[in-house]
């Protein structure tokens, strides 16, 4: 969903649902769920239980591993002692190509941002693996270290004033509605990005630069 455009300074992009391949329209959670062993009738049960407790865990209220104990608790599973659910997540990730090149043509021509919900270590871990460009990154805004995630007010106003540029002037790149109208609220540039279909949404997204002048 693109908006109306000024003159773009800066950009701040999404890792999860952008720059790489994880979890959306997929069954990668389910994949999770079966390499955890949790028994099958579970997964939609674990799923729900995950998705309610994730901003918490993005804000460091817990680490990714409370889902033993929650699964414990809720479900009465347990988890292999020796399983690392954190990697287990990052293991399943793919990065999306496409729009690493589009990354790398941004930062030719303005600054570039990463604004980013993630969980406590993941991201160190993500670099790592070359999930997401290798770039020189003006401003990485995690929401581990920071206590507030998306679609927070808070993490949005950070992210505006570590940028140094007009709020006008900085473009946000998301894929979730909720994030996007936070944005809006506070007079970012935003782009929506579809994460349903990866190769369609690049190529959009690259029209669309090229008649913003963003490459």
């Amino acid at each position: 969903m693109p908006t109306k455009r000024s003159k773009i300074s800066f950009v701040y992009f999404d890792i999860w649902w952008v720059l790489m391949k994880d979890f959306t329209c997929s069954k990668k959670f389910f994949k999770l769920m079966k390499k955890l062993d949790v028994p099958k009738k579970y997964w939609k049960k674990a799923h729900k239980l995950y998705k309610d407790i994730n901003l918490d865990i993005d804000k460091w209220v817990y680490p990714t591993d409370y889902l033993k104990e929650l699964f414990a608790n809720k479900l009465n599973i347990e988890l292999p002692e020796h399983s690392n659910i954190l990697d287990e997540f990052v293991n399943l990730f793919k990065p999306n190509i496409p729009m690493h090149v589009l990354a790398k043509l941004v930062a030719c021509k303005t600054s570039v941002g990463l604004l980013t919900n993630m969980h406590i270590g993941m991201l160190d871990m993500i670099k790592k693996k070359q999930l997401i460009p290798n770039l020189k990154w003006k401003v990485v805004i995690d929401s581990s270290k920071i206590k507030t995630a998306k679609p927070e007010k808070e993490i949005f106003e950070i992210a505006i004033q570590k940028a140094q540029f007009p709020v006008s002037e900085i473009l946000f790149v998301d894929n979730k509605q909720e994030n996007i109208q936070v944005a809006q609220k506070l007079w970012m540039q935003v782009y929506l990005y579809d994460s349903c279909n990866y190769n369609k949404s690049a190529k959009n997204f690259y029209k669309w630069g090229i008649q913003n002048k963003l490459f």
